[in-house]
């Protein structure tokens, strides 16, 4: 398995891999896993992980310098790892990855996880050339989807793009699910202790200009509850005390990074969930774990939101007016427990078991 990013971190796509390696590992499969440097061991039986060497502290969510560059030391040790071993197939994650395992497959099949569409992220960067590169990035994904046996998109959407290049049958959409960690009582309950007196929402995840924090700090000016927010760097978890400070926001909490089986302990913690995501087409991960935690979600009506038992969740548009209006009205008792209903109904078709048999129909 190829994975252009750091292995295992606390994010979408590392922590998807996650969960499908361990799925694998307990089917009987042994796999080798090529990635970038940095990030922890996963402690997975039969998981092998393999690093390239590191010249960076440090490799950004999105798109950077460094990674051109990790990518062809990925190449190269990939290469090495095919020549020595003997293996049943090639997984390549992300696009990247699996140009990678096409350049090095031989005659083995290659499957395909689509995070996420580097086609479609072209249209809203700033990079100079954006619009050159997504042309470039069409062809190069049409190449892959066409190469490869199996594609995992991440996403419903990817579908009909994909059916616009090969056979769709060759996709399997297979739900992602949330860490099994076991709740820890001690930190849901500090949690609870410390943001008493009012109800508490929650946001979990990084904290990149997309995930819509400026719009959720907005939104929130005139909302008599807490607001609890974790995850994110040091420097952004500073950008944005300094801005809730300057809006007016007291009642904003930023907790910072947590580990990943401690973000259901966190979790449990919340009244409401809240994901102000303002752009994109692939599901974030974190949406399956707040499914899983069964409380009441708020989403903004986006793509990235809308593929999954739409009437369980709370919708807003993107506006502070609007994210307002949905967050105030589950500030009444009867409203958050009709939602929370609706989302445990759905949580049912969500869990670790109904993804591994998911996952064994297909690989």
């Amino acid at each position: 398995m190829i994975c252009p990013f750091p292995f295992l971190q606390d994010r979408g796509s590392p922590l998807l891999v996650y969960n499908c390696v361990s799925a694998l590992s307990e089917f009987g499969h042994e796999i080798d896993l090529l990635c970038f440097p940095l990030g922890r061991d996963p402690g997975v039986k039969n998981v092998h992980v393999h690093k390239v060497w590191r010249f960076t502290s440090h490799i950004p969510i999105g798109l950077s310098w460094s990674k051109p560059l990790y990518d062809i030391l990925l190449l190269f040790k990939a290469i090495g790892m095919r020549l020595r071993n003997q293996y049943d197939l090639v997984h390549g994650q992300h696009i990247e990855g699996t140009l990678i395992g096409l350049l090095v497959k031989g005659k083995l099949p290659l499957y395909y996880t689509i995070h996420s569409l580097l086609s479609e992220e072209m249209k809203i960067t700033k990079v100079p050339g954006a619009g050159a590169l997504q042309k470039l990035f069409k062809v190069v994904e049409a190449i892959a989807y066409r190469a490869a046996a199996k594609i995992f998109p991440v996403s419903p959407s990817f579908l009909e793009v994909v059916g616009r290049y090969t056979d769709r049958q060759k996709c399997h959409f297979i739900p992602d699910v949330g860490p099994e960690a076991p709740i820890k009582t001690a930190i849901a309950e500090k949690i609870k202790a410390d943001f008493a007196g009012k109800v508490r929402f929650m946001y979990s995840g990084n904290l990149t200009v997309y995930q819509g924090i400026d719009l959720l700090l907005e939104a929130f000016r005139n909302i008599d509850a807490h607001l609890i927010i974790v995850g994110g760097s040091e420097d952004m978890v500073q950008h944005y005390r300094r801005l809730a400070e300057r809006s007016g926001v007291h009642n904003a909490h930023f907790l910072g990074m947590q580990r990943a089986e401690d973000i259901p302990s966190y979790l449990a913690a919340a009244d409401v969930l809240v994901s102000p995501r303002l752009e994109g087409s692939n599901i974030p991960s974190k949406l399956f774990t707040y499914i899983g935690m069964q409380k009441p979600i708020v989403l903004t009506d986006i793509p990235a939101h809308t593929q999954l038992e739409r009437e369980a969740f709370l919708f807003c548009r993107t506006t502070p007016a609007d994210l307002a209006a949905k967050l105030q009205s589950l500030l009444d008792d009867e409203t958050r427990s009709a939602y929370q209903q609706k989302v445990a109904h759905a949580a049912r078709n969500f869990t670790w078991e109904a993804y591994k048999n998911k996952l064994a129909e297909v690989y």
